[in-house]
């Protein structure tokens, strides 16, 4: 259950971050118009936080659901402090503003294998080395080939930004539903899923 709701979690993600990342120049213009500079690299990295957090949600509702907290939490806290001094580091060095976004981004990474030990001294027969074949190197696969086909073969242009956002975003969208449907789900879940359709057919 918690292999499946990381992966099943990260693909939703997926359907929203992976177009704006690809139309986040058209995405802040029709949110704000003229858009203040880095602001599409806080978006990026942003998006990519929300990802790394979102596949390792499940890891914090096991630590959570004992009643054995402190460990957990002082490791957490540690963790997450580096996202406070090591964004005024590279801030006090001279590195673009954006950078804290990405300490953030890292630190979140960092937390996914500290998570996981937890876990692991919670729920000795977790299966650290299934949940990384089978959640996060299948999310990574499964996202790779919608944005290299997005990097590669280019955006669709239009006169009208809404229109270039609307239609781009629906390609993107397409490509990623075919890739999870292919990559990312296992036999039986592709199988429950054409009983679904084929069921709602019949109804209608």
């Amino acid at each position: 259950l918690t292999i499946r709701t990381s992966r099943i979690s990260s693909y939703l993600v997926m359907f929203f971050m992976v177009p704006i990342i690809f139309q986040v120049d058209n995405f802040l213009t029709l949110w704000l118009g003229d858009y203040p500079e880095y602001a599409v690299e806080f978006c990026i990295y942003t998006l990519l936080a929300i990802y790394l957090e979102t596949i390792a949600a499940p890891f914090w509702m096991i630590n959570y659901s004992d009643t054995k907290l402190r460990s957990y939490q002082i490791g957490s806290a540690v963790i997450f402090s580096l996202c406070f001094f090591i964004g005024w580091f590279v801030l006090r060095i001279g590195l673009p503003p954006y950078s804290v976004v990405v300490v953030r981004s890292i630190v979140m990474g960092l937390m996914i294998p500290y998570r996981l030990y937890m876990v692991r001294t919670k729920v000795s027969e977790f299966p650290i080395w299934r949940w990384v074949k089978e959640a996060l190197i299948n999310s990574i696969v499964t996202m790779a080939g919608p944005c290299i086909m997005m990097h590669y073969f280019g955006m669709l242009h239009f006169d009208s930004v809404l229109l270039s956002f609307i239609v781009n975003c629906i390609v993107c969208v397409f490509i990623m539903t075919v890739a999870i449907y292919t990559i990312g789900l296992h036999k039986n879940e592709r199988r429950f899923i054409n009983n679904k359709i084929c069921a709602i057919i019949k109804k209608a």
